[in-house]
């Protein structure tokens, strides 16, 4: 955020730190719910898989619901952190870069028109976040990629990462909650 503000000379908002604009607050509150909707029968499946069970939560036992509780706060800014760099940092970053922008840096590569990366942003973020994730459970590594493009797309669209940040968190709050207090 420091080299956004400070060297880059740009918003937050313009790497989706910002609120969704309000003509857009109907958009996010429906790809939210259609988020969490897709992505939770993947998480309750994932609660059978052995591996993901070895692996997720990183804490437990739990002791009673309040450490449950203050685990899952505590892991809040792990999620607003991952979602930054890969949807805000990473896909905003380079969605936005500029033919001239380009050009005035003394590099050109001889690509033309509106935008350098554009669109393609979403996928170097989304291949990205999966690299990130190797070594994890294959289930999870399966679904990074899922994951990494349909909140890549709803992050561009909706101009924000906190939509994406509340979904991936509750998610994990679920399959934490499922796998933690499991016997």
């Amino acid at each position: 955020m420091l080299l956004i503000k400070f060297v880059f000379k740009q918003r937050l908002s313009d790497y989706g730190l910002g609120l969704p604009p309000r003509r857009l607050w109907k958009l996010s509150a429906q790809t939210f719910i259609v988020l969490m909707a897709l992505c939770l029968p993947a998480f309750l499946i994932a609660t059978g898989n052995a591996d993901m069970r070895a692996t997720y939560p990183f804490y437990r036992p739990f002791k009673d619901a309040g450490e449950f509780i203050l685990y899952e706060l505590t892991y809040l800014p792990f999620f607003i952190a991952i979602e930054f760099i890969f949807r805000g940092y990473l896909l905003f970053g380079l969605a936005g870069v500029r033919d001239e922008e380009v050009r005035r840096r003394g590099t050109n590569l001889g690509v033309s028109g509106e935008l350098f990366f554009g669109k393609y942003a979403l996928l170097i973020q989304m291949l990205s976040y999966t690299a990130w994730r190797l070594g994890k459970p294959l289930p999870e590594l399966w679904g990074t990629l899922a994951w990494g493009l349909a909140a890549g797309v709803m992050a561009y669209t909706i101009k924000s990462i906190w939509p994406v940040v509340a979904a991936h968190w509750l998610l994990n709050v679920v399959f934490d909650a499922l796998v933690g207090f499991a016997p």
